[in-house]
């Protein structure tokens, strides 16, 4: 953690991390993390081994976020959905989102992620 203090929720645990404290997450183990406290918070990612799609998925989950997409972590706005969808299926082979489960991603998502890509939209350029 560079500043600010992250929730993560690593397997079944949680913790609280701060400017100046790691926190790891063993491969393959779905985690979360979302930012509680009052001011920005800013961490560095280091995956090992790389995952080369992570930067990109995280990039356009930030920006989904900043740019009012977003009305809690990892639920979309009605404006949010499109490109919320078309992250989902780009980079489902590396990143899985938590929710929806995945049955609903393949069966709702999917055809929202194919509209959205007939209007435009690609990862990377989502916000």
């Amino acid at each position: 953690m560079l500043s600010g203090e992250v929730t993560f929720e690593v397997g079944r645990e949680t913790r609280v991390a701060q400017a100046g404290e790691e926190a790891l997450v063993p491969a393959g183990t779905r985690h979360t993390y979302r930012n509680e406290g009052s001011e920005q918070a800013h961490f560095v990612t280091d995956a090992s081994p790389p995952v080369p799609a992570l930067q990109g998925f995280l990039e356009d989950a930030a920006a989904l976020a900043r740019a009012g997409k977003m009305i809690r972590p990892g639920i979309p706005s009605l404006r949010g959905l499109l490109p919320v969808a078309v992250m989902a299926r780009h980079y489902r082979p590396h990143v899985r989102l938590l929710f929806p489960p995945m049955i609903v991603q393949r069966l709702m998502l999917d055809p929202l992620a194919r509209l959205a890509e007939r209007r435009g939209l690609r990862a990377g350029e989502l916000a």
